[in-house]
């Protein structure tokens, strides 16, 4: 039995994994890489949290599913026949699969959005504002082991990051962050969880390259 509930949670957390390439997530990906200043003109680019349906799923399969069922064959002593156990045990897996999507989209408010401006990070009460200036850095991507895409930045800029908070900006500089977001001690890296549905690595890369295009407006403006 305890066997059997670690694969399912190793699979339903595979699930979780799961990552889409960048034009899966973005249509104009070629058109913003070749000019994001017009692209982001026509409209801001949102990219959203991957949500956790596997573990939600999981979380309702041998939780609330396995305490109604404890209760209704120990307590109640409940012995159905073959077809409607057969009925029983279907109608379990569907509401907790049910269970999952509306808790995992429940769950899920965090995106970070491409501006004209430069980027917005969102979790479920706020948001972190970073000008592109802030990414025109020579640095590379990085993907830690805690799961945190490293994002170079320019020690010079991070005084221009805002945290924004029922829209009012409370709090500049190094110390802002939020669930997503969060400057390194030694003021050289953002960091931000590798949890949205396009491959970090591969997000990384495209923030750096659009800061790059765009950050020298942002100086001079």
């Amino acid at each position: 039995m305890g066997d059997g509930i670690v694969t399912i949670a190793k699979v339903l957390g595979g699930l979780d994994a799961t990552r889409k390439p960048l034009r899966k997530v973005i249509p104009k990906l070629n058109e913003l890489r070749e000019d994001p200043a017009k692209v982001l003109e026509e409209g801001q680019i949102e990219i959203k949290v991957s949500p956790l349906y596997g573990a939600c799923t999981f979380i309702g399969l041998f939780f609330p599913g396995a305490l109604v069922v404890g209760v209704c064959v120990h307590v109640l002593n409940w012995k159905p026949p073959g077809p409607e156990m057969a009925f029983t045990f279907l109608t379990w897996l569907l509401t907790s699969a049910l269970f999952g999507v509306l808790l995992g989209n429940f769950i899920n408010r965090g995106k970070i959005v491409l501006r004209l401006q430069g980027l917005e990070v969102h979790d479920r009460h706020s948001h972190v504002f970073c000008p592109w200036s802030l990414f025109s850095s020579n640095g590379v991507v990085e993907v830690s082991g805690q799961s945190e895409i490293q994002l170079p930045v320019q020690p010079a800029m991070v005084p221009l990051i805002e945290y924004h908070r029922k829209g009012e900006i409370e709090q500049t500089g190094k110390p802002v962050r939020n669930q997503h977001f969060r400057i390194n001690s030694s003021e050289t890296c953002a960091l931000l969880k590798d949890h949205y549905l396009a491959k970090g690595l591969k997000l990384g890369q495209l923030i750096l390259e659009v800061a790059h295009k765009l950050g020298a407006n942002c100086l001079k403006n």
